[in-house]
């Protein structure tokens, strides 16, 4: 028998027939059905001697397709068997066989070539690799890059022309370059890595949920919301608003529960480590509620934070904690904070994906579309679910402020909790306390001597002394461009070169408790006299110092730094919307310092150039706005 249109043994076809690979015609919809039938009719006249011409117009399978329909049944399939029946079947792709041996003026099409191409070439492919998990070729230092496939390919390229490979050989001999190999070469490693508990890839597989504060969730998102600062009037008629930028959200959810135990704000572009250990840390101490300042806010009844509502729900430990890739969850202070506080083991996996943390990311939806793009100053998530038309107009005219929106996304998510979860009747709080009063629950909690530092410090560093007695410079440690001494320290000069172990809270660095090597107390220190006036975070230091290098700002009339930089942020923020968001987060910091001084028992005489928010704001807001507020029930 010929592989050609031209003669055939009929006879030869006749008794292979009966070895055809059958099929179900029963699977078939009703007009493929008809055409099978006519092609199988087709064939099994030929077979039995018809001429073409007969079977043409008994079946109308024209001459040339005829031929066509036996090629396809006579060919070998992928599996070893002839196609048989299953080369008729309408619109059926088969899958060919590769023929086996000979060289490449036999091979049809690429496959296994590349496979073959990296057994020949083992330094090309131990730098595919390379490029694939860290983003750089062996032996180049540097951190980790997060590199396209394109990419890779392209630096691929190179070492294959470094190597002394032309157009003439693979995979340069293809149009290409053996891309779509490639691609699969980089998720294979890709995936395996991240079933390592790598950051690179996606998360490894984890074992399900068994009890409560066993795995929490925690990830950021920016709020869909445009709001605004405000500031006096220059001429002292008043105040106006201006906007800032996005506001993010880093709530911290218990995963059997799905409640949501604490959560942090940020301002700005995106969010740092700090955010993310701020509201780990409200997760695990007591909550106190805001005062609110919006009319018509207000919590709703058995609504809050577990940690606030029962105290056998705070300072409890979980065991891992639930991260995605993003380079503030990756950070070393980070990974550390979470250990000490929660004693807590972070599990990374791939950024924005719900099936890897399902609470996380169905718990931002879900906030969304009850909360959130409820109000007149949202923006929408996309183009098409933006019913307001002008969200920052409407920000400035009900005067929407970032304190009115932090206080929104509170009393959500206090109303959130008292709320039941899916297929449950007890509300979120209601099945974390029967969890811990449960006596074979083993529940891990911070001991009691070690709770009042983790709430008065969340700052652990290790300083050295420095001075010079020649030249009369006192002993001192050095922190963020700023000295910070006390008498016992300042006294012995015999102290330099000694370390000291220093605690102190991030919202307000200007004093540490300090303690020597050997465990002795060396005091509280405190900052340079231009840092001490305005309680200020490290994060607000940072940029202070960032601003004065550059000349932005001096200190002002007083001497105070932190002072001098936020009176450079009012002048700018009129012109420069990063500027207004800056300034907000400042407000908020203060804000934020005054309430834990007021915590804490504690007042602050030296806040005297921090901003002071009028307690009666909410009266200015509009009364649409005001209604919209007010409907926010528990629905959820």
């Amino acid at each position: 028998m010929t592989s050609g249109l031209g003669y055939r043994n009929r006879s030869s076809i006749a008794i292979s027939i009966e070895d055809w690979v059958g099929i179900d015609e029963n699977a078939m919809s009703e007009a493929d059905a008809v055409k099978f039938q006519k092609r199988k009719e087709a064939i099994s006249l030929y077979v039995r001697g018809f001429k073409i011409n007969e079977i043409a117009g008994k079946t109308q399978v024209k001459p040339k397709e005829l031929y066509r329909f036996l090629n396809r049944c006579e060919a070998p399939n992928a599996d070893g068997r002839r196609n048989g029946w299953r080369g008729i079947i309408p619109r059926n792709r088969i899958a060919a066989a590769r023929p086996v041996g000979g060289g490449d003026s036999d091979r049809i099409g690429h496959a296994n070539q590349f496979t073959q191409f990296l057994i020949a070439n083992p330094e090309i492919k131990k730098q595919l690799e390379s490029l694939a998990i860290c983003g750089r070729l062996t032996g180049e230092k540097g951190p980790k890059r997060n590199l396209t496939v394109k990419r890779i390919k392209d630096e691929m390229i190179r070492e294959c022309r470094r190597i002394g490979l032309t157009v003439a050989d693979y995979p340069l001999s293809v149009s290409s370059q053996a891309y779509g190999a490639i691609r699969r070469f980089v998720a294979k490693v890709r995936g395996e890595i991240s079933n390592k508990n790598a950051a690179v890839g996606g998360i490894s597989i984890l074992p399900p949920v068994t009890h409560c504060y066993q795995r929490l969730e925690a990830d950021g998102h920016w709020k869909d919301l445009e709001c605004t600062v405000e500031l006096p009037s220059p001429t002292g008629r008043g105040v106006y608003y201006l906007p800032i930028e996005r506001l993010w959200l880093i709530p911290v959810l218990e995963s059997q529960s799905t409640a949501a135990l604490g959560y942090s704000i940020a301002y700005g572009a995106n969010y740092s480590g700090g955010d993310l250990i701020r509201g780990v840390r409200s997760a695990t101490l007591p909550w106190i509620p805001m005062e609110l300042t919006a009319k018509g806010l207000r919590y709703c009844k058995n609504g809050g934070f577990p940690s606030g509502l029962d105290e056998q729900l705070a300072y409890i430990c979980s065991d891992e904690i639930l991260l995605d890739n993003h380079k503030g969850h990756l950070s070393a202070f980070a990974i550390s904070q979470i250990h000490r506080t929660l004693g807590a083991t972070p599990v990374y996996g791939a950024i924005d994906n719900p099936n890897a943390r399902a609470c996380a990311e169905g718990f931002f939806s879900l906030l969304e579309e009850m909360v959130f793009h409820t109000l007149p100053n949202s923006t929408g998530s996309t183009p098409r679910n933006r019913d307001v038309k002008d969200p920052m107009g409407n920000a400035i005219k009900y005067r929407i402020t970032d304190q009115h929106v932090h206080e929104i996304a509170e009393v959500a998510l206090s109303r959130y909790n008292a709320g039941c979860p899916p297929g449950s009747s007890l509300t979120r709080v209601e099945i974390l306390q029967r969890y811990v009063r449960d006596p074979r629950s083993l529940v891990r909690r911070i001991p009691n001597d070690e709770r009042e530092r983790i709430q008065l410090y969340d700052l652990e560093l290790e300083l050295k002394i420095k001075g010079n007695a020649e030249k009369g410079i006192r002993p001192h440690v050095y922190y963020l461009e700023s000295r910070y001494t006390n008498p016992v320290i300042a006294s012995s000069y015999s102290l330099i070169g000694k370390k000291l172990r220093a605690y102190g809270h991030s919202g307000d660095i200007r004093t540490f408790e300090t303690f020597f090597e050997s465990g002795a107390s060396a005091g509280a220190v405190i900052c340079e006299r231009r840092f001490r006036g305005t309680p200020h975070s490290a994060l607000t230091r940072r940029h202070s110092n960032a601003s004065r290098r550059v000349g932005s700002h001096s200190q002002n009339s007083m001497g105070d730094d932190i002072a001098g930089y936020r009176d450079s942020l009012v002048g700018k923020a009129q012109t420069s919307k990063p500027a207004a968001t800056e300034l907000a987060r400042l407000n908020a910091e203060s804000r934020e310092n005054k309430r834990r001084m007021k915590d804490l028992g504690r007042s602050d005489q030296n806040d005297m150039n921090a901003p002071d928010p009028k307690k009666d704001s909410g009266k200015k807001i509009g009364s649409q706005w005001t209604d919209k507020l007010s409907k926010l029930g528990t629905q959820y």
